[in-house]
This record gives structure tokens, C-alpha cells and sequence, in this order.
């Protein structure tokens, strides 16, 4: 799903351009997408102009998702679509997984039932042949859209499935994508502790596996629950750190969010001009994205300073 490599690039990759490769496959489970977006320029023009068709279709697969992950949705869409045309003839779970991650991008941009609608027949192809794993991550991206749509419920529900399909699996990775999915909704729902206790599971599981993959948002998502349990200075610190680490490695969405929860942090600690600050700057990054949904969220908490 969201970790997943780019070995099918890797091993059908021609000699010449092996070493750059070999530097890049790193990046998508690493999650440095700030160190691999120049590698991927580089070698584009070979990605584009080589005859293999395999090939061809994994190099906007891998460009897609990375710049879903990272938040640029205007690269992620059209390169999604790319890989997904290009994938349907090609056995193998890419064509799956290119179809939900595009299905959530939508989603982050708030065009939900579009989402939902690949998501699902996606989903529904993976329960058919009964691919555990492929299972584990539908479940993480369905997750991902009632998360973004604010359907507590249903993202909850989705994501404890995401965690228990993917431990029965013994699948680390799908494991804490759902943990990560998980963790706000069980706050909203009336169990912060629970939702804080899932969050630092994924963050312990990112630092083991040594990924900032989804980091940033985990960062951002425990400061808001921290302030559901009236810990400003926690959230503060939590919302900082994951606008650095987020900041550092190039994901756009993600910084957005952590200045979001810095700004709500400020503002539970009393200082309501630079939280003013902050959450006008992140409405402003969020529209830059076309995250829709999050900034009329940002609005709102703009409009809270005023009440």
C-alpha cells in the first residue's frame, strides 16, 4: 500500500541506470520524498522513452503515489491515472493499489463518492481472490476517506479492520497504517486515550521501521487529541516537531496539518495572535493543495478565535 518499493523498476531496470534506481527504491518506504522527487526527475526521460511496457507503467505508479503521500494532488492525479491505464493489462496488485491511492487523493481533495466508488470496486476485486494483505490495505484506504469526510464511525470501523486483517496477515505495514488511520476517530468518539494509545503505537512502529511515512500526520493528529484532553503544551510540542520532520522530508499535506494543530495549541494556551498566525497560514497551504475539505476545517477554527 502506501510503503510499498519500486522493485518491479529495479529488477527489469537497464544496467546503465541501475545505481540511481538502486538510491531511489529507498525512498517510497523511507518516506524521504524530498530526497527522491530530484532522483525521479532524473530519471523520467528513461522511464518514458524505454519500450518496455512493464516499465512504463511502474514509473508514473510510483510518481503518483509519492506525490499523493506527499501532498501534491495536481502531480498525483494525472500520474495516477497514467499508471492505472497503463496497468490494466499487467497481472500483479499495482493496478489495486494505483486505484485506491488515487481513490483517497480524490478523497483529500473532497471529492468523496468518486472516492468511494474506486475504493470499493477495488476493494471488492482484492476480497474475491482473498489477498490478506490487499485486504489490510483497502481497509486502510477506505479508512482514510471517512477520516477525511468526518465519519467517525465508519472510519473507526475501517480501521480496526485495516489492524486486525493486517496482523493476521502478519503484515507490519498495513498494521500501522491502520493504527495511524485509527487513533482520532477513537477520540471523537469518546476514548482519547485509546486514540492516543494507537497513535503512539504507529509513531514507535514508524521509528523501529525507520520511516516518516504518514509521520507527520500522526504527529498532527496526537496533538489534536492531546487537546481533547486539555494538554496544550503537549500538543504544541507534538504539532512542532511534526511540521518539522514534515517540512524537512516535503510533504505538503502533512506540514499543513501540524501548522493547523500548532495554531489550536496556541490558542488553548492563551496566545491568540500567533495562533491567529498559524492557522491562516495553514488554510492558506491547504488551498495551495486543494485539500478542500481541510480548509473549510481551518476556517472553522479561524472563526472559533473570533467567538
Amino acid at each position: 500500500m502506501f510503503l510499498d518499493t519500486m522493485g518491479n523498476i529495479k529488477r527489469a531496470w537497464g544496467q546503465k541506470d541501475k545505481p540511481k534506481l538502486l538510491t531511489t527504491t529507498n525512498f517510497p518506504i523511507q518516506g524521504r520524498f524530498a530526497d527522491a522527487l530530484p532522483l525521479l526527475d532524473r530519471i523520467r526521460p528513461t522511464a518514458e522513452s524505454t519500450s518496455d511496457a512493464v516499465l512504463r507503467a511502474q514509473f508514473p505508479r510510483v510518481y503518483g503515489q509519492l506525490q499523493a503521500l506527499r501532498g501534491d494532488y495536481a502531480q498525483a492525479v494525472p500520474a495516477l491515472l497514467e499508471a492505472i491505464a497503463r496497468l490494466q493489462h499487467q497481472p500483479g496488485i499495482e493496478l489495486t493499489v494505483a486505484t485506491e491511492m488515487l481513490g483517497a487523493t480524490y478523497a483529500y481533495m473532497g471529492e468523496f463518492e468518486r472516492a468511494l466508488e474506486l475504493i470499493e470496486g477495488a476493494h471488492t476485486r482484492s476480497d474475491s481472490v482473498q489477498d490478506q494483505a490487499a485486504l489490510a490495505a483497502g481497509e486502510g484506504f477506505l479508512a482514510a476517506v471517512h477520516h477525511m469526510r468526518g465519519d467517525w464511525p465508519a472510519a473507526r470501523q475501517h480501521a480496526t479492520r485495516a489492524v486486525e486483517i493486517a496482523r493476521a496477515a502478519g503484515s507490519v505495514v498495513h498494521e500501522y497504517v491502520g493504527l495511524v488511520y485509527l487513533g482520532l476517530p477513537a477520540a471523537r468518539l469518546g476514548d482519547p486515550a485509546a486514540g492516543a494509545g494507537a497513535l503512539k503505537q504507529a509513531m514507535a512502529m514508524a521509528q523501529a521501521a525507520g520511516t516518516v511515512v504518514l509521520l507527520g500526520r500522526a504527529h498532527g493528529w496526537l496533538a489534536e487529541v492531546e487537546l481533547t484532553r486539555d494538554q496544550p503544551a503537549e500538543a504544541l510540542r507534538l504539532a512542532e516537531a511534526g511540521l518539522e520532520l514534515s517540512i524537512r522530508h516535503g510533504y505538503l499535506y502533512d506540514a499543513a496539518l501540524c501548522e493547523r494543530a500548532r495554531g489550536e495549541a496556541l490558542f488553548a494556551s492563551g496566545r491568540r495572535d500567533p495562533a491567529r498566525h498559524a492557522l491562516e497560514n495553514a488554510a492558506a497551504q491547504f488551498e495551495a493543495i486543494g485539500a478542500r475539505p481541510e480548509v473549510a476545517r481551518t476556517q472553522d477554527a479561524i472563526a472559533a478565535l473570533s467567538a
